[in-house]
């Protein structure tokens, strides 16, 4: 089976290396930006399977760069991590586009939890086989 192919849209250097060595862990191909530009040069030439975007991007905004992906291949799903889930915020993020978001701070269970993957079709039938 290929490796499936993760990108991962997060400004704080140490936050994106945790989640980047998880998943190598698990022999998923990573790549990182910093930024959303840098986030959709990426995402364009890697066509990633999952995409993990922190909402509060600078620059090009997490929303405008959740739209964009959508555009480009409607199924990619994206889990936008978020600072505060009240209801208007997690409305506002899964309406731009994204499958999921979770609130910070989390662990990997609740990021990478099979129910969590399974609920979305990302294990029966989908990519991911965590």
């Amino acid at each position: 089976m290929e490796n499936k192919k993760v990108l991962i849209l997060e400004e704080r250097e140490e936050e994106a290396q945790k989640i980047s060595n998880y998943l190598k862990s698990k022999g998923f191909i990573v790549f990182s930006a910093k930024n959303g530009f840098e986030g959709i040069f990426i995402f364009d030439k890697e066509s990633p399977h999952l995409v993990i975007l922190d909402w509060g991007l600078s620059g090009v905004s997490a929303e405008q760069v959740c739209q964009n992906f959508k555009r480009k291949k409607n199924n990619i799903p994206i889990i936008a991590l978020i600072a505060n889930e009240t209801s208007d915020h997690k409305q506002r993020v899964l309406t731009a586009g994204c499958d999921d978001c979770l609130t910070l701070p989390y662990d990997f269970d609740d990021l990478f939890g099979k129910r969590r993957l399974n609920d979305l079709g990302w294990i029966i039938g989908g990519p991911f086989g965590l």
